[in-house]
């Protein structure tokens, strides 16, 4: 299979493929287990290598991704419905002894439930219903001539009553299928459901970057780390300059572009175990786990510069302030937030584009358009 879409298709393409192994395993073991009894007949034979060849065709076509599993899976319904009908026509009207008729219908009447489990597994339930329903019906009218035939026999209870219970036993294995199938389709609905308020409840819904509560949470949960492991940990405030003049000017839409593009600026420079997300409004903050105020420093003022050379559409220039500081022991995330937040106003208020940290209980190295200032 080729471009998978996610962890479902990933999935569906594993099952399908143990599908194939299961079924090419056990038709092998069929097959030596009738050549070791010495009963099996030149067209059981041929079915049992047939359905071999075919099988272990698809395991290597899936394998080596060369095959698509809508492909696939339509392929080796047709294959399986065709042996299904093979063997029962020969054992009802082309068997040459009534011992070899009755060891094909046993056989049949084993892996014919499997078919039908097959088809529940490769496909969603209305279209599964459909095809297994189509299958009974072309089993049922190939089959039925037989039935009625060896009502006129001498002995006709055993044969009319096994393919009775046949046509009694499907339908009600084809309903409890399409059941348990619509139960699972309800399970993944609701999966998917979960999973999409989970991604609502821990992103900002314009940039699609962490919002302040989820970013709340991982920072509580980096400190404890840090506590527990004596790891540096820095947090990281960057506000954009003059942003409520750009979107009074230039309206609100323009305004979101800008913050859109802001997030894609900036997650791209930062490491992937660092955690980034939208502090509210024009506010942005990074939970830096494993740096220290040096390396945070030094981060900052990247973004910084990044920020001031990039044009954001009909904003020609912008800049933005950060605010750093470093984890201390005894910190929560109240304090180590309010000792940013104050390196943030700082920077602000001392001009803007430029970075201010916070290291004891001063305001130090503040980097100042690209240099340093004491």
């Amino acid at each position: 299979m080729t471009n998978l879409q996610g962890p479902l298709d990933r999935l569906k393409q594993q099952t399908y493929v143990l599908i194939l192994f299961t079924g090419l395993i056990g038709s092998t073991l069929a097959l030596l287990i009738n050549e070791l009894t010495g009963t099996i007949s030149p067209f059981t034979r041929g079915i049992f290598v047939a359905t071999i060849s075919f099988l272990a065709l698809q395991v290597w076509l899936m394998r080596s991704k060369k095959f698509r599993i809508e492909v696939a899976r339509g392929l080796l319904y047709v294959f399986l419905s065709a042996i299904v009908l093979s063997v029962l026509f020969y054992a009802l009207y082309l068997a040459p002894s009534s011992a070899l008729s009755q060891i094909s219908l046993v056989s049949l009447y084993l892996w014919f439930p499997l078919v039908y489990v097959f088809i529940f597994i490769a496909y969603d339930g209305r279209a599964a219903l459909a095809r297994s329903g189509v299958l009974y019906m072309i089993v049922f009218s190939v089959s039925l001539p037989h039935a009625l035939a060896t009502l006129g026999s001498e002995e006709p209870f055993e044969s009319f009553n096994s393919l009775g219970q046949l046509y009694i036993s499907t339908p009600s294995l084809i309903i409890v299928l399409f059941f348990l199938a619509k139960l699972k389709d309800q399970l993944r609905e609701s999966q998917i459901v979960s999973e999409r308020m989970k991604v609502l409840a821990q992103t900002d819904v314009l940039t699609g970057l962490l919002n302040r509560r989820y970013l709340e949470h991982l920072l509580e949960q980096e400190i404890k780390r840090s506590r527990r492991y004596s790891l540096p940990l820095s947090f990281i405030l960057f506000d954009l300059d003059d942003f409520k003049c750009l979107n009074d000017t230039l309206g609100h839409h323009a305004g979101d572009t800008v913050l859109l593009e802001i997030a894609r600026l900036v997650e791209p420079l930062l490491r992937a175990s660092d955690h980034f997300g939208r502090w509210g409004g024009e506010e942005f903050a990074i939970v830096a786990s494993q740096t220290s105020l040096e390396s945070a420093q030094q981060l900052a003022d990247r973004l910084r510069i990044a920020i001031v050379d990039r044009g954001f559409g009909p904003v020609r220039a912008l800049s933005a302030s950060f605010g750093v500081a470093e984890y201390r022991p005894g910190d929560s995330k109240s304090t180590l937030f309010k000792r940013t937040d104050m390196a943030l106003y700082h920077a602000k208020d001392r001009g803007k584009n430029r970075v201010e940290v916070v290291e004891k209980e001063t305001f130090h190295g503040s980097i100042s358009h690209g240099g340093w200032a004491d």
